[in-house]
């Protein structure tokens, strides 16, 4: 039908990140036909993603009138307008109840369910594990496969003797937070040395920690040189799986892991920092890159943060290029 044909083009133009296209095929499919499920799932999606929230929200419930029960992609779009509502617990539900269908794209929902399970620190282990979907899913994380072939991936096995390569294939703030799991590596699985593939604007303030016996830096679109010999690699984003980590209480919360460079100046004012003086000094990055096609959900307004101020605390914005939103 020709309804479903244009349908199908929205839901195609907003996998490639094309909402305002997707929107537009979406209302030519609903031109035709008003009571298209499949147009009304794909634009619920679009709108969700140009932060039109009320419009989706009503889109959505024309969706599940028409199709509750019959098809997993309402459900699965269901959960992508909660997620970008904030309601996490809404989205599980939706995720678990789409993946019972036939036919479903598990590999896709369940990805979308273990990442809304670790947001909320529940059943962090099988967030864990859906997370490792990613894999299959994403073609910037399968480069590293492509980039790093040959090496056997690490399986969590003893690393007495043996070297590891630990490569960070997401985005800088990701690693900062998952350097903490290194420290815990080398005491638990002893690995002979640790070999640290990492951003190329990462790679300077890495080489000032006694962590790692080797930095291999990249640049994005560049190919690796001089890869050490190694026994084993693994990602620095799935190392909570692989170290047998059940929850957020495992997690080592080590007093410092990284270091300043050394020589390096403050970037903030002297009388700003002298003003600050004996308050918790808290750095915080709120938003990322605007032109992200997710970032109605990866990034938060400043005034967000104002309930986190006080007479005993002083908060620095770190985020470089960020508009105020």
């Amino acid at each position: 039908k020709a309804v479903e044909a244009v349908a199908i083009l929205s839901g195609a133009a907003s996998r490639s990140g094309s909402f305002d296209e997707a929107l537009r095929y979406a209302d030519m499919a609903l031109a035709i036909d008003s009571d298209s499920w499949m147009a009304w799932t794909n634009k619920t999606v679009a709108l969700t993603h140009v932060g039109r929230l009320d419009e989706a929200t009503d889109a959505a419930a024309r969706t599940m009138e028409l199709a509750r029960g019959v098809h997993a992609e309402p459900y699965v779009a269901c959960g992508v307008l909660s997620v970008a509502k904030r309601d996490i617990p809404s989205a599980i539900r939706y995720y678990e109840r789409a993946v019972d269908f036939p036919g479903a794209e598990a590999d896709t929902i369940n990805y979308n369910l273990g990442c809304c399970l670790m947001i909320l620190n529940r059943e962090m282990r099988r967030g864990w594990t859906h997370y490792e979907l990613r894999w299959k899913l994403f073609d910037r994380v399968k480069q590293f496969m492509t980039h790093l072939n040959g090496i056997p991936m690490w399986d969590g096995r003893d690393l007495t003797g043996k070297r590891l390569l630990v490569f960070c294939e997401q985005g800088v703030g990701d690693v900062i937070q998952q350097l903490r799991f290194i420290p815990d590596l080398r005491k638990k699985f002893n690995p002979a040395t640790v070999c640290l593939e990492v951003q190329d604007n990462l790679g300077r303030v890495c080489r000032e920690s006694a962590e790692f016996d080797n930095i291999v830096t990249r640049i994005v679109g560049m190919p690796y040189k001089h890869l050490p010999p190694v026994d084993f690699m693994a990602s620095i984003s799935s190392l909570p799986l692989l170290m047998g980590y059940s929850g957020l209480e495992d997690v080592p919360k080590p007093e410092k892991y990284l270091s300043p460079l050394a020589g390096t100046r403050s970037p903030v004012p002297d009388d700003v920092w002298a003003a600050s003086e004996g308050k918790l000094r808290v750095a915080i990055s709120y938003a990322g890159a605007a032109i992200h096609s997710a970032d109605q959900s990866r990034s938060v307004h400043l005034s967000r943060f104002k309930e986190l101020m006080g007479p005993g605390v002083e908060l620095f914005v770190v985020a470089r290029d960020t508009p105020e939103r």
